[in-house]
């Protein structure tokens, strides 16, 4: 698969950092995104494995979608803000740069750069693919 990732839009309140994310294919090909992807950050020259849960609460779950070329999908993260480990909120180890998601049964991976995630205590993921109604988040 030929798929970019971007940022399209964050936001933050009530304990929660919530991230939106573009999908593209720019292949020839049409491609199935769908699955939950594993996620690696990237800060301090390497890649971290990040764990994630597969809850993240949208009032409407993504369906699986066949990207056309130039077509689109989505993915959200959601990191809890909550509990701050070690009672420091700005703690750089984690704070990641790039993004990284390994696509369900390894078909390939899309490298989201120009990132500033922050993740201080747990990150729960949505399903690859859209929803009916969708909006991207805006910066």
């Amino acid at each position: 698969m030929d798929l970019i990732g971007s940022v399209t839009g964050s936001e933050s309140g009530a304990g929660n950092g919530i991230y939106t994310f573009a999908i593209m294919n720019v292949g020839k090909a049409e491609c199935r995104l769908e699955g939950f992807p594993s996620l690696k950050g990237y800060r301090g020259q390497r890649f971290y494995s990040l764990p994630a849960s597969h809850s993240y609460n949208l009032d409407t779950k993504f369906r699986p979608s066949i990207l056309k070329p130039r077509m689109s999908g989505a993915f959200v993260l959601d990191a809890t803000t909550g509990c701050m480990p070690g009672g420091d909120p700005h703690r750089a180890e984690h704070t990641y740069i790039e993004l990284e998601l390994t696509l369900p049964d390894n078909r390939g991976s899309v490298t989201i750069p120009s990132l500033t995630l922050y993740v201080p205590c747990q990150l729960t993921e949505s399903a690859l693919g859209w929803a009916k109604g969708f909006t991207f988040l805006t910066p």
